[in-house]
């Protein structure tokens, strides 16, 4: 029985392999399958400018920092804090995240998606300047500034962040329903459950 099963395997193996032989020879196909290992290149191509551009990006960055994270060792007693930029999205919380875990495990496990592989390729090799530094929730503050950034791209630093702190200032001194925090923060692309307005 399983004779039979592989001599049928076999026999079907060869006919694809003269069917494609056949394919290979039409100009359609051959075309297709140039533009197929084409593509494959550009990709490859485009991934590695897309990384040195990234890195560039947070090279050239003047960093407005904020908190992003507290880590708390209660057994040594000492407290961590990362740190983020708002502006460019470097973040030292990755840091936190792949503390565990040795680079190949990072690596062969993917705990890493690319754009955070960047991130922590670039932060493993450079600090991040936190000559900038400003209060309040990472996420928050990002989120608005993205947005003033996208109403007004030729904003200066200085400028951004005082419409920045102005957007602080009436988001925690007006007082507003559940409803409309849930608003609020998918107006900010913030996940809707977002509670640390304070």
């Amino acid at each position: 029985m399983e004779n039979n099963q592989y001599t049928d395997l076999i026999k079907r193996k060869q006919q694809i392999t003269k069917q494609l032989a056949v394919l290979k020879k039409d100009k359609k196909v051959q075309e297709y399958l140039d533009l197929c290992n084409l593509y494959s290149t550009l990709t490859k191509e485009e991934k590695t400018l897309s990384k040195k551009l990234k890195s560039q990006e947070y090279s050239t960055c003047n960093h407005i920092c904020c908190c992003s994270l507290v880590e708390r060792d209660y057994q040594e007693g000492r407290t961590h804090r990362y740190y983020g930029c708002i502006k460019c999205g470097l973040n030292e919380r990755i840091l936190a995240k792949t503390a565990n875990f040795t680079f190949s495990q990072i690596i062969k496990e993917h705990i890493l998606n690319p754009d955070e592989e960047i991130m922590y390729n670039y932060l493993t090799s450079k600090s991040l300047s936190k000559k900038n530094i400003i209060p309040g929730n990472f996420e928050l503050n990002r989120a608005i500034y993205l947005k003033i950034n996208a109403k007004y791209p030729e904003i200066d630093d200085e400028t951004a962040l005082r419409y920045l702190k102005y957007a602080l200032y009436k988001i925690q001194n007006i007082s507003v329903n559940a409803k409309r925090k849930t608003s609020r923060a998918l107006r900010l692309s913030l996940n809707p459950e977002f509670n640390k307005w304070d």
